[in-house]
């Protein structure tokens, strides 16, 4: 009976996982319903006509691709390890040790993250023709890391440390073992796509705010697709599972009543 009972809150349990997953696969359908309704503009002049006739000079939830450009006499970023300039920056420092784990009775690597340095300054997203719009604010997006590239990493080793402080560390199961720094850039000439808003100032000049980015627009759809397709494959899984297991449950005792029957009579035939 027990066993029984357990199968069948193992049944209930993935029916209720696979609920979950249908409703992510229903949002995340009609988010890409969505994205591809969402004006795209390849062509900066369009943009610019359409911003124009547009009543407050702004488009809410537009799709922008091009190449990252520096403005003439603007600012950037600088890195000064790799000896390269870029629109946006992200160092990433981690502090690595070995932690003993008793369970296993072995030390393991340990990563423990430290302030993060992410900085963005405005540059131009030109099309194929030179047209330009102005971008800020670009390391507020989502996706921002994946249109990064790494200009440099470096690690460092742990400064010498007294026979008393290792006694300590050994006491606390736990050597510090170094530091990684990784720096990552949008580095100028990068191709790169947006969803967001643009705003018509001072005329001409184009201002686009992203609230998501990829390397283009077909990748920003294409990983809401797919998030889609492994929802619906995890649902039909769990689902097909859940009902599978509940039915065996059920099936269990008409099971073993079948087999002790069958196990009677060969005993009875001796």
């Amino acid at each position: 009976m027990e066993q029984q009972g357990l199968g069948i809150l193992l049944g209930l349990g993935s029916l209720a996982l696979g609920y979950v997953f249908s409703k992510i696969g229903e949002y995340g359908g009609k988010e890409v319903d969505r994205l591809k309704n969402v004006p795209r503009y390849y062509d900066y002049s369009k943009l610019r006509n359409d911003l124009s006739a547009s009543s407050n000079g702004v488009l809410s939830q537009v799709m922008v691709q091009g190449t990252a450009r520096r403005p003439p006499g603007s600012p950037s970023l600088y890195s000064e390890d790799a000896g390269i300039e870029g629109a946006a920056r992200l160092v990433i420092t981690t502090n690595t040790s070995k932690v003993y784990n008793q369970t296993n009775d072995k030390w393991e690597e340990k990563n423990r993250s430290l302030d993060n340095v992410c900085l963005s300054v405005p540059f131009t997203l030109t099309d194929p023709k030179g047209n330009g719009v102005t971008v800020e604010n670009i390391h507020m997006s989502r996706g921002f890391r994946s249109i990064l590239q790494m200009v440099y990493q470096f690690k460092r080793e742990p400064e010498q440390r007294s026979i008393g402080d290792y006694a300590v560390n050994m006491t606390l199961s736990e050597i510090p073992t170094g530091s990684r720094t990784k720096e990552y850039m949008l580095l100028y000439g990068s191709m790169l796509a947006g969803i967001g808003d643009a705003m018509q100032q001072g005329g001409s000049d184009i201002v686009f705010y992203p609230s998501e980015v990829g390397k283009s627009i077909q990748s920003l759809i294409y990983e809401k697709e797919m998030i889609v397709s492994f929802s619906k494959f995890m649902t039909t899984v769990l689902v097909l599972g859940g009902c599978s297991m509940i039915f065996i449950a059920f099936m269990l005792p008409w099971i073993r009543e079948k087999l002790r029957r069958e196990s009677e009579r060969d005993l009875q035939s001796y």
